[in-house]
């Protein structure tokens, strides 16, 4: 994911515009990046406190989703004259909460969805005030902080989704990547596969969330102490979970 651009949105085209599915209950509303030259997300989609988590975490600031924030909730879409609809059928929206669920994000959403509200809230503000995104800025980190239980990810690479993936695979195994569906995923074995094939092994970083607790996969992660991205790792993995809100 880059680092510089991603929270600089505008209604000009940028290189890391952020799309989002609304939801009456801001709790419950989804956002993600999008890489415009894979033309796939470039993170998983998360809740609103988990984005703003993310922005801490890289140092950018929230100037740029403060002044897209009323044309994101009218379109979907960060950019200018572009839709949520425009870019993504229904089919590719249930892929969206997909990715969201195999990242074992909804449980984060279910817990950090108080503090989601108390942003959203702060963030129809914008646009009130000249000079008035400092302010909100404030506000915003203000109320991250105050909610001691939300659940993050403190390594960002945990956040990296499908289209860093693709970028791997487009310069180290392009013909992996010919005529594809990039939407879709190989199975693991070609991820397995690749690891071995591949010198010095496949990035921990670009295998789907989806598939860091298939052997001998997995043990890839515990071998190289990066369980702190395997979504759930050391969590109860009983029962089935939220229905998805589509």
């Amino acid at each position: 994911m880059p680092t510089t651009g991603c929270a600089t949105y505008s209604t000009n085209n940028m290189a890391t515009p952020l799309y989002m599915v609304r939801n009456a209950d801001p709790g419950k509303s989804l956002f993600w990046l999008q890489d415009t030259f894979m033309e796939l997300p470039s993170s998983v989609p998360m809740d609103l406190a988990s984005l703003i988590h993310l922005h801490v975490t890289h140092g950018w600031l929230l100037e740029g989703l403060i002044h897209c924030w009323h044309d994101l909730q009218n379109s979907g879409c960060s950019l200018a004259d572009i839709t949520l609809e425009d870019e993504y059928a229904p089919q590719a929206i249930e892929r969206i909460w997909q990715l969201h669920r195999e990242a074992h994000l909804h449980e984060d959403m279910a817990i950090n969805a108080e503090c989601s509200r108390e942003l959203a809230a702060i963030l129809e503000d914008s646009g009130k005030e000249d000079n008035a995104s400092t302010e909100l800025e404030r506000e915003l980190l203000a109320s991250l902080a105050t909610h001691e239980d939300l659940i993050t990810h403190p390594d960002p690479d945990f956040y990296l989704s499908l289209a860093h993936t693709w970028r791997w695979f487009w310069t180290h195994a392009k013909e992996q990547v010919d005529n594809m569906d990039l939407f879709n995923l190989p199975p693991a074995a070609t991820f397995i596969a690749t690891n071995e094939a591949t010198e010095g092994g496949i990035p921990l970083d670009i295998i789907p969330h989806g598939y860091r607790h298939t052997e001998p996969l997995r043990s890839l992660f515990v071998a190289q102490d990066r369980t702190d991205l395997i979504p759930g790792f050391g969590a109860d993995d009983g029962g089935e979970g939220e229905a998805l809100p589509f």
